[in-house]
Parts: structure tokens; sequence; C-alpha cells
């Protein structure tokens, strides 16, 4: 728990020097880009805090920084030149003129805090010094088919969305090929399995982080920045 405990200060610096920035440009959208960082963070600040990393915390480490720079790259590019997402417009508006003193701790540090305790499943799966297992390859091979099934629905929603922006394109309301013939959040499936994959593997280490991360991590899918968002907006 120590090792964990000190990622924190990096994820508090950066979630600081964001705010800053949010004073600057008074727009709070840029700290959905730093939330698949601050899973980065941890995990290779785990890493590299042990002596001997075994190959579950090297396979993890690569999984998790793909995930995390390509899922921040997504959204840094979705977001360029639009204006406040209207998740923080509306609690902007709620908050009033002090909104942004306080956002400092309920928008970013809070947002540290989840990542940091979502991100304590990875320890476990680093320290674990047993023989590799047949369930270490299968829980792996579902990190890995959550990423590239994420991958693959962001690919094909953006691709869609640049089709209907085009000169003349008549537009149509719902993406319905591809992944997005399967569910209407083929994305978010993706990226479920890919902490449900590193949820078991904890478990599998004997670690009840698991169901800690897998329950917030459905939570947050679910009812709070996932498909409730995309539902009602």
């Amino acid at each position: 728990m120590t090792i964990l405990l000190q990622t924190a200060p990096w994820l508090i610096f950066a979630a600081a020097l964001l705010w800053l920035h949010s004073l600057r440009s008074n727009n709070l959208g840029h700290v959905d880009i730093l939330w698949p960082l601050h899973h980065v963070m941890v995990c290779f600040g785990v890493c590299v805090a042990l002596p001997q990393l075994e190959w579950r915390g090297i396979l993890l480490l690569l999984l998790v920084a793909v995930w995390g720079i390509r899922l921040a790259t997504y959204l840094a590019v979705r977001a360029a030149g639009r204006s406040e997402d209207r998740r923080y417009t509306e609690i902007r508006a709620n908050q009033g003129p002090l909104f942004k003193f306080t956002s400092l701790f309920i928008i970013y540090l809070l947002q540290a805090l989840l990542a940091l305790v979502i991100s304590a499943a990875f320890l476990p799966i680093v320290e674990y010094a047993g023989p590799w297992r047949l369930i270490d390859s299968a829980l792996f091979a579902l990190i890995l088919f959550g990423l590239l099934y994420e991958v693959i629905a962001d690919l094909q929603l953006s691709a869609f969305l640049k089709q209907q922006s085009a000169p003349g394109q008549r537009e149509t309301q719902l993406l319905r090929t591809g992944l997005w013939s399967l569910s209407r959040h083929p994305n978010y499936f993706g990226e479920w399995c890919f902490w449900f994959g590193i949820s078991l593997l904890a478990l599998s280490a004997g670690s009840w982080f698991g169901l800690v991360t897998i329950g917030l991590v459905s939570w947050l899918l679910l009812r709070f920045t996932g498909v409730e968002r995309m539902e009602t907006g």
C-alpha cells in the first residue's frame, strides 16, 4: 500500500497544473484527457518502485501505457476547438463564482483520488511473484481484447462523424454499422472488458482490490461519465 501511496504526489501535481490552466482557459474539458494518464502514472510508479519486475508487471505496464496514451490522444483530438463539455458547464452554473477555486477539489483532486483507488488493482498484479499460470494468459488476453475492441469502436465512430460533417452529406442520427451494430456503446464495453481483466488478475493474485476496481469502473461507465451521460445528451 505504501508503494501505491507514493504515486499520489504525481497525480496531485498533474491535477494542480491542469487546474491552473483551467483558470486561464475557463474550460474544464481537458480534465478528461488527464484521466487515463493518471492510471499510467500509477502503474509506472508501482513498477519502478519494486526491486524486481516480473513478466506480469512488464506486460501490465505495456498494456496500460498503450491504453492510457491512446485514449488521452483520442480525447485531446476530439476536444480540440470545442467548447467546454456541458457536464462542467452545468456544474459551474450550480456552484457559482467560487467554482474556479473549488473545482480544484471537487473535480481535479477528486478525479485523481478515484484514479488512484481504481489503479490499486495494479499493485497485487505487479507484486505477485508466483509462476506464470494459464489464468494469467486468459486474463491478459481479455485485457488485450478490451483494448482492441475500444480502439476499433472509437475509430469507427470517428470515421462516422467525419463522414457526417462532409459537405452535402445527409445527416444520420445513429451509427449502426461495425461494432456499433452489436451494441449502443461498444467503446464502453471494450473499456469495461479492459478493466474487468485487470480486476480478475488482482483477484487471482489474492487481493480484494479487484472488486473495488471493477465496481468503481462499472459505476463510472454506467451512471456517471459513460452510458447515462450519452443517453441523456
